[in-house]
């Protein structure tokens, strides 16, 4: 809906250097038509609960493995895009990959501070999903 005239349109930013520095240097080679608007990007944290089973040829290793499959599990959600979905299936299937896993189970996966488990969670166009809370806890069979 277009503003009608006279009418007063207030419009509210979060302060953010990096988005005065990116429209400086995007105006500096931009053509002389054409405007830019820089905005900053909303960040959703994500919690992730997993239970996992070491394989038996891993057990003296078992703590290497569970801080693996923790650090395999943060490298997923920090690598999204913009926009991304992600389905906790995507979090086990990336953790198969981590060497001495037999089995992975997620208990909780959501936002942060969000009461629940959701299967799937899907960042809309200015947001982007990242690692909050990681916790692996090795179990046995």
């Amino acid at each position: 809906m277009a503003p009608k005239n006279s009418e007063r349109i207030t419009i509210n930013y979060q302060y953010n250097k990096l988005i005065g520095d990116a429209t400086l240097a995007v105006e500096s080679g931009r053509p002389i038509t054409a405007d830019v608007l820089a905005k900053a990007a909303m960040e959703i944290p994500l919690d992730v609960t997993a239970e996992i089973i070491v394989s038996p040829s891993y057990q003296t290793s078992a703590d290497t493995v569970r801080q693996n499959v923790a650090d395999n599990i943060s490298s997923s959600l920090n690598a999204s895009a913009l926009g991304t979905t992600i389905d906790a299936s995507d979090i086990v299937a990336n953790a198969y990959n981590v060497s001495g896993l037999d089995k992975i189970t997620i208990t909780r996966f959501n936002r942060h501070n969000v009461a629940g488990t959701v299967t799937t969670v899907v960042a809309q166009k200015n947001e982007f999903c990242a690692a909050g809370t990681v916790t692996v806890t090795p179990k046995n069979r």
